[in-house]
């Protein structure tokens, strides 16, 4: 087939990786043969409808799924690491409007979780989004929304996600009412070394804070937590 390009292109903005929002042109070309136009293919780099890249969604799943990041801390890593700057709704709709790929009855996960919530706003209200990942084979095994927190939804959420399947270790943040049903679940639990070391980090600044520790003790302190 012989084409040609035609003048007229589409401007259209994308949010891209490294270089965060751009405007591309879409070319446009003609069939010297049938005479029927059609433009660039897009379809690999950027779903329908969309000006969010796949290669960024990507990004957004995988740091929600593997990591249980927040959505605050996925929007700073973003930014941060791929210059990438968009908003904390954005983010929000990607991650609920993802439809995970159910797998057939028969398909074992690795037993290894990671489990978390986010606080969500839903048609005009607030609930949590419980997500459980498998840590190993990079995948969400399942979502649902709960309207709070509670160790009965969070021990239910578990169970049904993992029925007739490997419990082994679920890693979380470190909220209380977590613990009660991931033991009740025969689970290890294992806690996220980002959330513990900030959880440490405070604790050892609001000890030099209030107890006044003087030179000597603090340098101590400091030694002994590197």
């Amino acid at each position: 087939m012989e084409v040609k390009t035609i003048q007229n292109t589409n401007i259209q903005k994308l949010v891209v990786l490294e270089d965060g929002e751009v405007e591309i042109k879409i070319l446009r070309y003609k069939c010297k043969n049938c005479k029927k136009t059609f433009n660039t293919d897009l379809s690999e780099l950027v779903l329908p409808n969309c000006n969010i890249t796949i290669p960024v969604i990507n990004e957004i799943l995988k740091l929600f799924s593997i990591y249980g990041s927040s959505i605050y801390k996925i929007k700073n890593n973003l930014k941060q690491s791929f210059n990438v700057d968009i908003s904390y709704q954005i983010i929000e709709n990607i991650i609920l409007s993802y439809e995970y790929k159910n797998k057939a009855e028969s398909w074992t996960y690795s037993g290894y979780y990671s489990f978390d919530s986010l606080w969500v706003k839903i048609k005009g209200g607030w609930n949590y989004l419980f997500a459980l990942s498998d840590t190993k084979m990079n995948t969400i095994v399942a979502r649902e929304i709960y309207s709070d927190e509670s160790k009965k939804n969070v021990k239910e959420f578990l169970t049904k996600s993992t029925q007739n399947q490997k419990r082994i270790s679920i890693t979380t943040d470190l909220k209380i009412d977590y613990r009660q049903p991931i033991t009740d679940l025969k689970f290890k639990h294992q806690f996220c070394i980002f959330h513990t070391k900030q959880k440490l980090n405070r604790d050892i600044h609001t000890y030099i804070t209030q107890k006044k520790v003087d030179k000597e003790e603090k340098k101590e302190i400091i030694k002994i937590k590197k």
